[in-house]
């Protein structure tokens, strides 16, 4: 459907880091004659868009869905040896950069070389996908070209078709709650451990599944930024990542604890033992900003309750104080100090 290239004949570039991948779903859209956006031409949708990492070829790829009391004639051309038509072309809106900001009259310049690169508008973000068309030549030349399954038919001996019955499909439950399917949404009930699905209903379980993994897919390349990645390969250990990502965290958490505890012992020391349930709690419970206050406050008011003095051997000790504190003449120096 479009790739990650350079369009010439627009001068519009899609190379950009994971602007045109992350706009898969986008993808899921009606299709046209033309370009000519009439009721009277539209003649199908586009199916489960997924993005394809061929080399040197990377892109979005989709199925169409052609409806034949709409568009016979376009599945006749399709139909040809070879194909007498091949070619999409999609309708989007988007955000851009320009390749030569400086440049005067950059417009007038598109799709020229200066400065050793073509001068092109840089896409930046693809907002919406209005329209694919079925069009004679695409301006995108490295797309794939249209492609039709062909189904061998069968008619009766008097030269007319048979009916063609479907029979519904039979799905997990469990497998379509693990692809985060509300079964409520689709309309549909669980019979035992199954679900059954018309043709319609699969053709929607698939492109609402579709969707569900592109969402999935960009919150998992959100997480392998935290390994410096800018997606997971396969076989990535997750497992002791994560281990060692808890153990990360848990540093923070000790330093605080640590933190605790000291203020805690200041605050008992200041008030003789006789501490306060509720301050207590409030210290142990405390954030970082708070206990720097608090370690502040108590560090204060222990050095006002038992003065710093040098003993015979120049160690320093706190006195006992005028207050009838509980340290001992030959107590070490005790300081509260909270890291910045």
């Amino acid at each position: 459907m479009l790739s990650k290239a350079l369009i010439e004949c627009y001068a519009l570039d899609f190379r950009k880091d994971n602007v045109l991948k992350s706009a898969t779903s986008l993808f899921a859209t009606k299709i046209y004659k033309d370009h000519e956006t009439f009721v009277e031409n539209s003649i199908g949708a586009v199916i489960n868009p997924i993005w394809s990492d061929e080399k040197d070829n990377e892109g979005v790829n989709g199925t169409f869905r052609f409806f034949k009391k709409f568009a016979l004639s376009i599945i006749d051309r399709l139909e040809t040896d070879p194909p007498i038509l091949d070619s999409c072309s999609v309708g989007i809106q988007f955000t851009f950069i320009k390749s030569h900001p400086y440049l005067e009259n950059f417009y007038w310049h598109l799709g020229e070389e200066i400065d050793g690169s073509v001068v092109r508008l840089i896409i930046t973000k693809i907002i919406t996908v209005s329209e694919v068309s079925i069009v004679c030549a695409g301006a995108d030349q490295n797309a794939k070209k249209l492609s039709l399954n062909h189904f061998e038919e069968t008619s009766s001996e008097s030269g007319e078709e048979k009916p063609q019955t479907e029979e519904n499909m039979k799905l997990k439950a469990k497998l379509l709650l693990a692809l985060g399917l509300s079964l409520e949404s689709l309309g549909l009930e669980k019979q035992g451990e199954e679900v059954e699905l018309s043709a319609e209903k699969y053709e929607v379980v698939l492109q609402k599944a579709g969707l569900e993994y592109s969402k999935l897919k960009t919150a998992l390349d959100t997480y392998a930024r935290l390994t410096n990645q800018e997606s997971f390969s396969a076989g990535f250990d997750h497992e002791s990542n994560v281990a060692t990502l808890n153990e990360l965290l848990g540093e923070p958490r000790k330093i605080l604890e640590q933190n605790r505890n000291e203020v805690l012992k200041a605050y008992r020391l200041f008030v003789n033992g006789k501490a306060d349930k509720t301050i207590e709690e409030m210290i142990e419970s405390a954030d970082l900003k708070q206990l720097k206050a608090l370690a502040h406050q108590y560090g204060i008011k222990l050095n006002q309750k038992f003065p710093a003095r040098t003993d015979e051997l120049g160690n320093n000790t706190r006195a006992s104080g005028n207050g009838g504190g509980e340290l001992e003449d030959t107590e070490p120096y005790m300081t509260v100090e909270i890291p910045a």
